[in-house]
């Protein structure tokens, strides 16, 4: 069994570069308690991973597009093959996945509407040589409504799967806080997946799990892929953004602990997110873009990967004292 980098050891790593200068901007420093936390994060985090600092701490003026910036008003990036089986066809903010198996497609998350999946995902499929006909599963990663909005569009077009938790097929069922309209892009309750439960499409099999936290039944997913040839597994943390009270917290927590675990020992080396900001996407995409025929920045290797999870768990234990004085 692989054993889990200590996170003492990983916070005794100096403070360099980019990381030192966003520590000094953290917004905790009165409160001692916070201080610790947002200074492990940013050991943590380094210059690498700093855009993680940068969005999940909220420091003040800092971002991974300017503190000014908008979905609305930024581009979305190119379709993209970011993997040998795994492309990029999302829009300006959400991810959309496309991992090409012997027997079809599975899509991870569904943009905010029809709409969106026509401007971006079909076409983005087309573009990268995948007919959007051979979609045969939606995987709802969780149940907001800019991943599932587009999800009822894909099945009509094409007679795909949806796949979410049960949990999250009654949580996306029961809320009534959306904008106008968003209730007739709900989908009919389709397949419900439990944790551990693995997708199998033709060659490809995906391991989703049950993380509750960011809503009650986030999944998040670990499958092989290959970079040229080369091997290497993807983990997929289903929702990186911290929920708001305190039991959803502790339920973060908890899921963002056993899923470091389960990364560990799939020997994870890649990360992938649902938000273009979660993940670098946007640096990564661009690097492909100008190099389509190197190494994909998508394989960070799986000490970058620990790295990553730690900087999440100090950012929300920071974020957890801050609402608590707040």
């Amino acid at each position: 069994m692989r054993r889990t980098l200590a996170l003492t050891a990983l916070l005794a790593l100096p403070v360099v570069g980019t990381a030192a200068a966003i520590a000094a901007q953290a917004p905790g420093a009165e409160f001692p308690a916070i201080q610790t936390h947002l200074d492990a994060a940013a050991r943590l985090a380094g210059d690498d991973l700093a855009y993680v600092y940068q969005f999940r701490c909220r420091v003040p003026g800092a971002g991974p597009e300017g503190a000014t910036s908008s979905a609305a008003t930024t581009a979305a990036p190119a379709p993209t093959k970011v993997l040998d089986n795994l492309y990029f066809v999302g829009g300006p903010s959400v991810m959309g996945w496309a991992l090409e198996t012997s027997e079809g497609i599975i899509i991870f998350d569904a943009l905010n509407n029809g709409e969106e999946v026509d401007e971006y995902m079909f076409t983005g499929l087309r573009q990268v040589g995948l007919d959007p006909g051979d979609i045969r599963y939606v995987v709802v990663m969780h149940g907001h409504g800019d991943h599932f909005g587009g999800a009822k569009h894909i099945k009509e077009q094409t007679g795909a799967r949806i796949v979410m938790s049960a949990e999250d097929w009654d949580y996306m069922a029961s809320r009534t806080d959306g904008p106008p309209g968003w209730t007739e892009l709900i989908p009919a309750r389709d397949v419900e997946v439990t944790d551990g439960q693995v997708l199998t499409l033709g060659n490809t099999q995906v391991t989703l799990y049950v993380t509750p936290g960011h809503t009650p039944g986030t999944l998040s997913a670990v499958f092989e892929t290959s970079d040229r040839g080369e091997p290497h597994v993807v983990g997929f943390w289903g929702g990186t953004g911290f929920p708001r009270d305190d039991e959803a917290l502790d339920q973060y927590f908890a899921s963002l602990s056993r899923f470091v675990e389960l990364v560990d020992q799939a020997g994870v080396d890649v990360l992938i997110a649902n938000h273009l900001h979660s993940d670098n996407s946007r640096v990564h995409l661009e690097t492909l873009r100008l190099n389509p025929d190197g190494p994909s920045p998508y394989v960070i290797g799986e000490a970058v990967v620990a790295r990553y999870f730690g900087v999440l768990n100090e950012c929300a234990r920071a974020q957890e004292l801050m609402r608590q004085i707040n």
